[in-house]
């Protein structure tokens, strides 16, 4: 499976890569209002530093983020209360003055 989102019939699985990270959660937005967090996933960790959590809530349409934890170490600045863009994501809302999510979409065909 590919890094970032992937969308299926059972809603969506977001895939990010964090080596330093002790714990990784995705954050899924309310779909009429993106600045209400509706849902909390533990993320795993698996093989090479990369982080699975699943959700039926992602939708297309849906904004979501990934909050980070860990030790902090020599160019790392972990924050479990900053929401992160998805650096895969296809799309992004603006839900504050200098605040952010990405947005579930569907791959574009090639």
């Amino acid at each position: 499976m590919p890094l970032g989102l992937t969308l299926h019939d059972q809603g969506g699985t977001l895939r990010v890569v964090s080596h330093g990270a002790s714990a990784v959660e995705l954050t899924v937005s309310d779909v009429d209002d993106p600045r209400r967090v509706v849902e909390v996933v533990a993320m795993e960790r698996g093989y090479a530093g990369v982080w699975t959590g699943s959700s039926a809530r992602l939708v297309p349409g849906t904004a979501y983020s990934v909050r980070v934890d860990g030790d902090p170490a020599p160019g790392d600045s972990f924050d479990p209360t900053r929401h992160l863009l998805d650096p895969y994501a296809r799309g992004l809302v603006q839900v504050g003055p200098a605040a952010w999510r990405s947005v579930a979409t569907r791959e574009v065909p090639a």
